[in-house]
């Protein structure tokens, strides 16, 4: 974690300003509110106060002489004192302008549940804010943890290397902030496939078992917040992990020509007679909102669903589906292991924001888990971007 682990960079607690919530508290609407309080019907507010879009709250209206300047530095208006970041689904104001550099200066893995790496806000998520941060080239900056992670750097991101929320059956890995509470469990029965994670895009239903009919996705949700994507349903085997959830902010540059990942984990293949395999995880979220946003041919965002498992049979244990890191395909569902279990469903990639559908069973068997739906790459402003960028952003 940063400032923690051995190797980790170091960081000038001094120079570093934190968010105590990603949402603005707003004061009770009154007939004559002093600044800060909620705005009325209509937007309207008293004499000498406007309506901020930001924050609907009543603000000096910048025509009065006591109005206070904007923050020099500020993305949006928000409380006077304040200095504000993000111009699209995700806001930040933070009561001092955040200073310092943050060079990750070697690998490494931070936790946004330790308090020592971030402040927790009442969004739920973790904010790291300097003036400029950079993950130099083969360099890989990896976050796990239940909080999604909002980086702010008010001059300038830097991605040469890669920064990775993406969750992994091989390796057990939950990217940062996947699989939130949004994410209702679906029932599933041991013998049928369990189905895959669903975000922005479906995932696909699990397989019938010999005994045993699969799961139902859970239908696709256009997010209004920054949140993972959701797990692979567990069958007879564990389900894959939904990718984690990024949204990085700057007030004047982000430049990615490395990578930034937040995909889906592969579904476990069947591991006995009769048991389906379990649903690929989605993909997560990634945003990116800055006035000057580059890419090149060698970027690449991605948020796909990993591939589900495949069934198990009299021949054996079915085959895990892929975990989806692979920039120019679909994570593939489970199809080794033997001859009569459902094949796993391949994950969504590119333009095909639905996971594929597990395979029934042949005999006496499982059927195949479902492959995981697409996730969310947000821009803002929206702009077209050179490179692998899937799914394409919304």
């Amino acid at each position: 974690m940063l400032g923690g682990d051995a190797g980790a960079p170091a960081v000038d607690n001094a120079a570093m300003r934190w968010l105590p919530g990603l949402a603005l508290a707003a004061g009770c609407y009154a007939p004559q509110p002093a600044a800060g309080g909620k705005c009325g019907p209509g937007d309207a507010c008293p004499q000498g106060l406007a309506c901020s879009l930001a924050t609907h709250t009543c603000e000096l209206d910048g025509t009065s002489p006591d109005a206070p300047p904007p923050p020099l530095d500020g993305r949006f208006d928000g409380p006077p004192g304040t200095f504000c970041y993000g111009t699209g689904l995700v806001n930040v104001c933070l009561p001092d302008m955040p200073t310092g550099v943050l060079s990750v200066p070697a690998s490494m893995t931070l936790d946004t549940d330790a308090a020592s790496t971030c402040t927790v806000v009442d969004a739920g998520a973790c904010v790291i804010a300097y003036s400029t941060i950079t993950i130099p080239p083969q360099v890989t900056l990896s976050a796990i943890g239940s909080r999604p992670l909002v980086l702010i750097g008010t001059t300038a991101i830097a991605v040469s290397g890669t920064l990775d929320l993406a969750s992994k059956r091989a390796s057990n890995t939950r990217g940062a902030g996947s699989n939130p509470a949004a994410c209702l469990a679906v029932a599933s029965n041991p013998s049928g496939g369990g189905a895959g994670g669903s975000f922005a895009g479906r995932g696909g239903d699990g397989g019938d078992g010999s005994t045993d009919g699969g799961s139902t996705a859970l239908p696709p949700v256009i997010p209004t917040a920054l949140r993972g994507g959701c797990d692979g349903r567990a069958a007879g085997s564990p389900g894959g992990r939904g990718g984690g959830a990024v949204f990085l902010i700057s007030a004047g540059t982000i430049t990615v020509t490395g990578r930034i990942t937040a995909s889906g984990a592969g579904g476990t293949g069947g591991v006995t007679i009769d048991r389906g395999g379990g649903g690929g995880g989605a993909g997560g979220m990634i945003g990116l909102d800055a006035p000057t946003i580059t890419t090149n041919v060698q970027s690449a965002i991605l948020a796909n669903g990993g591939g589900g498992g495949k069934g198990g049979a009299n021949g054996g244990s079915g085959e895990s589906g892929d975990d989806a890191l692979l920039s120019l395909s679909a994570a593939a569902g489970g199809h080794d292991g033997n001859t009569n279990g459902g094949n796993g469903g391949d994950g969504s990639f590119g333009s095909v924001a639905s996971g594929e559908m597990g395979g029934r069973f042949a005999g006496a068997a499982g059927g195949g888990g479902g492959g995981g739906g697409a996730g969310v790459i947000r821009v803002f402003p929206p702009r077209l971007l050179p490179g692998a960028i899937s799914p394409a952003p919304q």
